[in-house]
């Protein structure tokens, strides 16, 4: 068998969703997201029986990829608002359904927090994960993405596959080790240091070539010996002697050249 490289998604309607606008109906599109996949639904007005039947097909062949569908209401003049989601991987998808969905789900509500009945809706929907030659072909290229667009990304799968506490303590129990018994968990704000990280990186490059500028210097007055040791890098004798031919990271580690290039050299 060969691994699954299409994703089939058709959304065709919506039942019980919460009215949100004041004659009792809402103004409901679907967004649908993949990885950098993104398809928005048409809006439709002043209803509660929403009616799509529209299908995407992206190239997708990572298991742990998440598709999230979410409803919002359209606000004229306000932000669209979130009223219900969905979610799944495709590794779920393949696990519990055979790579094949059809039918209708139980949409969770904004926070991600499945409800008990009547809940925030259901959505009629068929997805399917499989594998069609030369499909990728078909396919436009995925886009270039910056390291922060990256890391935002995947922090939002990781949003959406935890969801409210409940979910959060059973992906802690599975795949998180761990040593305290949790009681209650709440995340207030979280700080990434990546982009404190390749900035220090940049300022520690730079002082490398000014080393490696004085070390040229030097090497011009005459002094032979003392810059075919610097020019070696981390000798003994330069160990020997305290001279230093790396960069402090700030507690990521230490940046260093060797072989005529750059490296991170962890602490």
């Amino acid at each position: 068998a060969r691994w699954p490289n299409r994703l089939l998604v058709r959304v065709a309607r919506a039942r019980g969703l919460p009215a949100s606008d004041l004659g009792g109906t809402s103004d409901v599109k679907l967004v649908l997201t993949c990885r950098h996949h993104r398809h928005t639904t048409a809006v439709h007005y002043n209803t509660l029986a929403h009616l799509w039947d529209e299908t995407v097909e992206w190239h997708v062949t990572d298991p742990s990829a998440v598709l999230h569908l979410g409803a919002f209401d359209v606000g004229m003049v306000s932000k669209d608002r979130l009223l219900a989601q969905w979610h799944t991987t495709l590794k779920s998808l393949v696990l519990r359904h055979g790579g094949e969905l059809e039918g209708w789900v139980a949409l969770r509500d904004k926070r991600g927090v499945k409800q008990s009945h009547p809940g925030v809706g259901e959505l009629q929907l068929h997805v399917r994960w499989s594998y069609e030659e030369g499909f990728a072909a078909r396919c436009p290229p995925p886009p270039r993405l910056s390291a922060m667009e990256q890391m935002e990304m995947d922090s939002q799968e990781t949003a959406w596959r935890i969801a409210d506490f409940q979910n959060a303590k059973r992906f802690l129990d599975q795949g998180f080790p761990y040593e305290f018994d949790l009681r209650a968990l709440e995340i207030d704000d979280v700080h990434l240091r990546m982009k404190e990280l390749f900035e220090r990186g940049s300022e520690a490059a730079a002082e490398l070539d000014e080393r490696a500028a004085e070390q040229a210097e030097t090497a011009q007055a005459g002094d032979t010996e003392k810059a075919a040791d610097a020019a070696r890098g981390d000798t003994d004798d330069d160990a020997r002697s305290g001279r230093r031919n790396d960069v402090d990271l700030h507690g990521f580690g230490s940046l260093t050249r060797r072989n005529g290039g750059l490296a991170i050299r962890q602490r």
